[in-house]
């Protein structure tokens, strides 16, 4: 006997014995069983979002025209201070003495003052100009350039006041806004592109 499984059918073969043929019998053809399929467990229906969690997806703002300025003037800022170290190294190796140690020592401190001041002032001009806004039915969240996020509640007590324009101009080939954020207490200033709060209905 051969049971021959495939899938979930299993067909029974079998050829009897040169014993067990009666003469003037005709062996009767194989016989294919089927075997019921068992039933698939019903599906669990999907879940749905616990109470007061927004099941839609955020609305994404970018701050493409702010935040291209921002990096144009860090660049420029860092720019600057490169040119201030090496006309000040300059003058003074051209000076009486200005091969000694003492001469080189004071150029490495002051350079190291430099880059700390590049460094310091290039970090805050990004971290101004958000790289996006986030918004929800309850909240707006404002996206750093690093990926770090500061939320705002939305509602009457968020303040959004423009403190100032920049036309277009060479640092952004698009008007840029300065807008003051502030909910109970908390106040923080940004670079955004502008209209980019009354497109969001925030105002």
């Amino acid at each position: 006997m051969r049971v021959v499984i495939v899938g979930a059918t299993t067909v029974s073969r079998f050829k009897p014995s040169a014993s067990e043929i009666v003469p003037g019998m005709a062996a009767s053809p194989p016989r294919r069983v089927r075997l019921a399929r068992a039933g698939r467990p019903a599906e669990a229906a999907p879940s749905a979002p616990p109470a007061g969690v927004a099941s839609e997806t955020p609305r994404r703002l970018p701050n493409r025209s702010a935040t291209r300025r921002a990096r144009r003037l860090a660049f420029l800022y860092i720019a600057g201070l490169a040119v201030l170290y090496l006309a000040f190294a300059l003058l003074a190796r051209a000076s009486p003495g200005g091969h000694s140690t003492g001469t080189s020592d004071d150029l490495a401190w002051f350079g190291a003052i430099a880059f700390a001041f590049a460094l310091g002032g290039a970090v805050l001009t990004l971290l101004s100009a958000p790289s996006a806004f986030e918004l929800t039915d309850g909240a707006t969240v404002v996206v750093s350039p690093f990926g770090t996020r500061r939320t705002f509640p939305t509602g009457p007590g968020l303040s959004v006041r423009v403190v100032r324009r920049f036309p277009p101009g060479l640092l952004s080939e698009e008007p840029v806004e300065v807008v003051e954020l502030a909910w109970r207490g908390v106040r923080r200033t940004y670079h955004v592109d502008a209209g980019v709060f009354a497109e969001a209905g925030a105002r």
